[in-house]
Order: structure tokens, then sequence, then C-alpha cells
């Protein structure tokens, strides 16, 4: 409605422009009320240019708005980059257990290095398998996932030790149930209170 009502205005007043440019041209004084009506056109015009401006952008908006947007993870680029299938992890449930690396899964000690994972730890190694063949989603869940180059050495050590090509994050999100690292102290459900062995200092 008011852009009908505008539209009118703009119309009858460029008339009226029209007549003031020819009295223009025929070097003739302006009228007070000429003059008014040129300010009030130019006025006008650049209204109407504002609210084309402001209907373009909030159409714009609206269509962002409407569009899906898909966010993978570091871990799910990752191994689309190094040519992994979607469709594996199809059926995988979306609650996953975070396995640590380094002093976890694998051994740490001083021959350990960012260039070289230690060997295998055989309970972890017996329970990580016992997950997966039960259906469980499992990442290795580690620091050195913060380093792409990183990434390459991880894949080789899993495949050497015939594991899966698992996920690899660095991310906990909703979806982590529980995480199994050498470093973690677990604490009792909203009551602060710490489980963990008593161990003689």
């Amino acid at each position: 409605m008011v852009d009908f009502i505008l539209s009118i205005a703009i119309t009858a007043m460029r008339r009226i422009w029209i007549q003031v440019q020819t009295r223009l041209k025929e070097s003739k004084i302006l009228t007070k009320y000429e003059i008014a009506v040129k300010i009030c056109i130019l006025f006008l015009i650049k209204k109407t240019t504002m609210i084309n401006i402001i209907k373009n952008y909030f159409k714009k908006a609206k269509e962002e708005v409407s569009k899906e947007y898909y966010v993978n993870s570091s871990d799910q680029t990752d191994s689309e980059e190094n040519g992994a299938s979607d469709a594996a992890n199809i059926n995988l449930p979306e609650i996953w257990t975070g396995v640590d690396l380094d002093g976890t899964l694998a051994r740490c000690d001083s021959s350990s290095s960012t260039a070289r994972i230690g060997e295998p730890v055989p309970a972890m190694m017996k329970l990580v398998r016992k997950m997966i063949n039960h259906g469980i989603r499992v990442k290795i869940f580690t620091a050195r996932a913060s380093d792409p180059e990183q990434l390459p050495i991880i894949r080789k050590w899993l495949n050497v030790n015939n594991l899966p090509e698992l996920e690899i994050t660095n991310i906990k999100d909703y979806y982590m149930q529980r995480i199994y690292d050498d470093r973690c102290i677990q604490v009792e459900k909203n009551t602060g209170r710490l489980i963990m062995e008593n161990k003689a200092h």
C-alpha cells in the first residue's frame, strides 16, 4: 500500500518536475511552490531508493535463512579428503566414545615423539576392538588432531595395527558419551566428588 501511494505521488511530482525543468530552460524564475516541489521530489526519490535497498536486504536475508547448511567436523572433513566413503558411517550411532592415543591406546615413553607413535597397549586394543564389534562408534580423541600433519601418521598407525580408519578428533560435542584417557580424573555427576583410586605418595 505504501509503495502504491509513493508511486502515485512520484508520478504526479515528476510531471510537475518536467514543467519546472521547462521553466528553467526558459530562464523563468521558480515560485516558492515549485522550489518546494523540487525538494520533495528529490526527497521521495531518495526515500524510494532507500526502501528498495531495505527490501532487497530483507529478501536476501530471507533467502539465506531458508537455506540449509551442513558443517562437517574437522575429522569428517579430513576423512573425506583422504577418499573415505561416507557410506561406511551411515549405520553408526550418533553417540560416540573417545579413546586417547598417546599413553592410552599407544605406549608413551622417552622414545615417543610427534613423528612417532608408540607401540599399542594390548588391553586397550582389545577393548577398542570389542567396542567396534559391538557397534559402538569409537573416535581417536587426541591432541595430535590439532595438527593436520599428524592425521596421516595416526591413520598409518591404525592401519599397521589392524584397526579400521576410525574418526580422529580433539573436539568434544553433545554426542560424546565417554572418554578413555590416561590424564582424565572422573568426577561424580552433580556432586564434584572425584572418583579415583587412592595413590600412595
